[in-house]
């Protein structure tokens, strides 16, 4: 069945990917700069599944203003739920007031320090592709405008238009990799408990644009995310597949 799904998302995407964006455009800029935590589990915040440690800094490379995201993390992860460690190394030219993905690499290890999985994504804006090598093999994917990567989705999801009630729409390059048209939807103010406290949040929803097959979506658990409502949006909590069909639906939390 996860095979069936896969294959009419695939045919599905290949025609979405033509559509122009029609809605708002979520800024990437402005990012906040510093380093924090991440911890994930399935049920109870006791039972720590992995945690992560993650960065965000300014850079310069060729004279050109950069971004750079790192992400250390180690624990339980994936299909096998085996203990895994990873690193994940984000690159970003800022251009016109935006950041345009330039080089995405991710290297995860087994128990034993061999590495299980191994992707680089470069970007090329001039060619508008994305040339993705994943354990040696070369898969190409389309470079469209508003194209967002999965390593740096957390960080500029803050810049989201809560309070216009709009919903966004861009482009999601997963570390599969997989390309995605997505729609970003606001479900507006919800109060969760977090640390024990009452937070008032912004709930939002990551829907993948199925078309014709929308059926398909039945099968995939919902994603959530939610900010907080008071300025600058601080990022709180995730829900849903820890990384693609097949693995668990888990809860990651801020833990700065």
């Amino acid at each position: 069945m996860k095979k069936i799904i896969s294959f009419f998302v695939a045919i599905s995407l290949l025609a979405l990917t033509s559509k122009p964006l029609l809605s708002a455009t979520l800024k990437t800029m402005p990012i906040a700069i510093g380093s924090g935590k991440i911890k994930s589990y399935e049920k109870s915040p006791e039972k720590v599944r992995w945690e992560s440690e993650i960065s965000t800094a300014k850079a310069v490379f060729n004279k050109k203003p950069f971004i750079y995201t790192e992400e250390k993390g180690k624990g339980i992860f994936g299909k096998d739920n085996t203990y895994k460690s990873w690193i994940t190394r984000g690159y970003y030219e800022i251009k016109n007031g935006e950041l345009i993905p330039y080089e995405v690499k991710t290297e995860i290890k087994d128990k034993s320090g061999k590495i299980v999985f191994d992707l680089v994504k470069s970007y090329n804006l001039e060619a508008k592709k994305i040339v993705c090598k994943i354990n040696g093999k070369t898969k190409i994917l389309d470079f469209h405008q508003n194209t967002i990567d999965r390593d740096i989705i957390g960080r500029v999801l803050s810049n989201f238009p809560f309070e216009s009630g709009e919903d966004v729409k861009f482009f999601f390059v997963t570390h599969e990799p997989t390309l995605y048209l997505i729609t970003m939807k606001n479900h507006g103010k919800e109060t969760i408990t977090y640390k024990g406290n009452n937070i008032e949040c912004y709930k939002l929803e990551l829907i993948p644009d199925l078309g014709a097959l929308g059926f398909v979506g039945a099968f995939v658990p919902k994603t959530y995310f939610w900010y907080t409502v008071s300025a600058p949006h601080e990022f709180i909590r995730y829900e849903g597949l820890e990384s693609g069909l097949g693995t668990p639906v888990i809860i990651m939390e801020n833990a700065n």
